[in-house]
């Protein structure tokens, strides 16, 4: 199936083709993602000021306050994640996915909730750690392959 074109018809370049994806592809990579990077800070402050509550007023008894605990605590970690691996991966280049620094943001958020939750339940030690660092790098290998 043809990609769907546009024939240009200025007198200089009479005849053109111009391919309609890359034009919406150039105008979508032009501007940053500016709504959805002030959505995910509105929801880091948001999880980061429940987590705090949580933290001062809610005493660890049983399950569900521990849920209360790491639940707050890795949205606040995947949302600041997403913005900081954001801020990194663009260090002077192209504009880095929306996709690619959310999904670094929730596996370092997911990496952190697991091993203190591990340790909350004493059974914490360095191979737990070392596992769970090793299963979020292939997750992240896994879906890098596939989206590329």
């Amino acid at each position: 199936m043809p990609a769907k074109t546009l024939r240009h018809a200025l007198p200089a370049e009479e005849g053109s083709i111009i391919y309609l994806g890359d034009i919406r592809r150039r105008h979508e990579r032009q501007a940053p993602d500016t709504h959805y990077l002030l959505a995910l800070a509105l929801g880091a402050a948001l999880a980061w000021g429940s987590w705090l509550v949580i933290v001062f007023y809610l005493p660890p008894a049983r399950l569900l306050t521990y849920l209360a605990f790491f639940i707050p605590l890795g949205v606040a970690l995947a949302a600041t994640g997403a913005l900081v691996a954001y801020v990194l991966e663009r260090g002077g280049g192209p504009l880095p996915h929306l996709a690619d620094v959310c999904r670094h943001g929730i596996l370092c958020a997911v990496v952190v909730v697991a091993n203190l939750a591990v340790l909350a339940g004493h059974k914490w030690n360095p191979i737990v750690g070392v596992v769970t660092l090793a299963l979020a790098l292939i997750v992240d290998f896994v879906i890098h392959r596939r989206s590329a």
